[in-house]
């Protein structure tokens, strides 16, 4: 079922996006009924100054401030659980009492007046984003010890490694949990600023959103209000280092089941998300931060549309466990990347790699004067040199296997080009811009060749067989595996990367089929 709602023009700044009747439980414990009381206001800087145009939502109507600061929505809707701002660039991003972003307010039957004070500083032209795919908790996966004793100590220790250079921000990129969602409050714990060192925003994914059975089925908006209440808006933007993020929600769930949802933004929040550009700048870059990506398919074609209007735009997704940078389009100067970022749990944190190979990480995007000027992963508990895995093929001889829980599917897992003298290669970060060499004995030979068609077999055999999964998650192919053919088998082989941002990666190591090289060997604790 998708989200329902009836558009209406409040002011002459104003989307309104007001859903029909969903239920009268709201999630919160209030019985909300058909309150539409209006919801008003008055956003201040620290100094007591009014702050005009700021942008005001309860998730579904937009307003933006007057001269005097104040706003104001005619009339809320039923589902609406927060009043809050989009975060201006010279905005103090202060934390709440979880230790979480602060920027919105929990609405109440009994108030109608939402007051903001705006604490206002320098505009922060340099910043580090870090994007965290995954992490995916549930009891049976033991996620959640290991996302605190794994993933969250490496990326604070990461954070103080850089010495406090530039300010840094994290967004967790949703399935924060595997349908559990009595774990929000001890996940989102492990989110707060004190246990990550950093901010910490956050977007829904399928797995966040509540579901019953198919004779009861939760309308998507309802389904979201257990998030809600722990985590805070869904839809929602910011500005940080020059560039402007938006976090959406799309995720389009019919609430029957864990698989009964697809990717997507309705018509309704295509408008919502038009609204919150309308009066960007066509010359910044935008990223836009969602759970599952968003193809350039027919239906994407209005929110594709805007994508082209920036200098530069991203679309930053999680949900495929597996890592993919891309660019989708190119056009006087204009380009529109995608950017699949790794999972924190790997699959279901079976392992230490993705079901691509690479290993269990998080994305770092570095942003100056309005452009993404670095990026690069960060492994898990490795150190983030480390890009490059290296295989001779002859080692990982091609298997086929029959996926029981996905529907019986036949894979065949295959390096495609073997022999002694072919090595293969899993850069999991590369794009189209990056260069590639390979030195034999010291001696610069050429460069590999990239085969779409090629699955990393060391990471689907570790697994298949030693751990007995059965869905395509486990086995994934992406456009970083790449095969080169030596001179001679017996020649010590080096590869380098170089990215467009200047990075040089080197790898030289052949990682083996012995028990000393598989996945859960690669981790090191004492990276921590």
């Amino acid at each position: 079922m998708k989200k329902i709602f009836s558009s209406l023009i409040a002011t002459a700044l104003a989307v309104s996006l007001s859903a029909c009747g969903m239920g009268d439980d709201n999630g919160s414990g209030l019985n909300y009924g058909n309150v539409t009381a209006e919801i008003t206001g008055t956003v201040k800087d620290q100094n007591g100054n009014p702050l005009s145009g700021i942008l005001m939502s309860d998730g579904f109507t937009q307003v933006r401030t007057g001269k005097d600061g104040k706003y104001r929505i005619p009339s809320r809707n039923r589902d609406a659980f927060y009043i809050y701002y989009s975060i201006p660039a010279d905005a103090v991003i202060d934390d709440n009492k979880a230790g979480r972003p602060d920027f919105f307010q929990r609405l109440s039957l009994s108030k109608t007046v939402y007051d903001f004070t705006i604490r206002k500083q320098a505009v922060e032209n340099d910043v580090r984003l870090l994007f965290i795919g995954d992490p995916q908790v549930r009891p049976s996966n033991n996620g959640l010890e290991r996302f605190g004793s794994e993933t969250v100590p490496d990326i604070k220790k990461f954070v103080e490694s850089k010495g406090g250079d530039i300010p840094t921000y994290a967004f967790c990129m949703g399935d924060m949990v595997h349908n559990t969602w009595d774990q929000y409050p001890e996940l989102f714990a492990l989110l707060s600023k004190e246990k990550l060192g950093v901010p910490c925003f956050s977007v829904i994914g399928n797995h966040d959103h509540e579901f019953k059975d198919i004779d009861n089925p939760i309308p998507d908006i309802k389904g979201q209000h257990k998030y809600e209440a722990v985590a805070g808006p869904v839809n929602y933007s910011l500005e940080r280092g020059g560039v402007h993020i938006v976090v959406m929600d799309d995720i389009i769930h019919q609430g029957y089941s864990e698989s009964s949802c697809s990717v997507g933004l309705t018509e309704e929040l295509q408008a919502f998300l038009e609204e919150d550009l309308r009066t960007v700048d066509r010359g910044k870059t935008l990223l836009l931060a969602v759970h599952g990506y968003l193809d350039p398919t027919e239906e994407n074609d209005r929110i594709w549309a805007l994508l082209k209007e920036f200098k530069e735009a991203r679309i930053i997704a999680g949900h495929s466990h597996s890592v993919r940078n891309h660019i989708e389009y190119t056009d006087d100067g204009r380009k529109i990347y995608g950017n699949v970022v790794g999972t924190a749990n790997g699959v279901d944190w079976a392992a230490t790699v993705c079901g691509d190979g690479a290993p269990m990480g998080y994305a770092v995007m570095e942003l100056k004067g309005g452009s993404v000027k670095n990026h690069y992963y960060k492994p898990t508990c490795i150190d983030p040199a480390f890009q490059i895995r290296l295989y001779r093929t002859s080692d990982f001889p091609a298997f086929k296997r029959v996926l029981t829980g996905s529907r019986g599917i036949t894979v065949n897992c295959s390096f495609v080009k073997y022999g002694t003298d072919i090595i293969a290669a899993n850069i999991w970060n590369y794009d189209p811009l990056w260069t590639l060499e390979v030195y034999e004995d010291g001696v610069l030979k050429g460069a590999p060749t990239r085969n779409d068609d090629m699955y990393d077999v060391w990471a689907c055999k570790y697994f298949y067989e030693q751990k007995n999964r059965s869905t395509t998650s486990f086995c994934q192919r992406r456009m970083h595996m790449f095969w080169y053919k030596m001179s001679s088998p017996e020649s010590h082989v080096k590869f380098v990367a170089r990215d467009e941002y200047g990075n040089v990666y080197e790898q030289s190591y052949i990682t083996g089929n012995e028990e000393k090289d598989w996945p859960d060997n690669y981790i090191n604790k004492t990276y921590l």
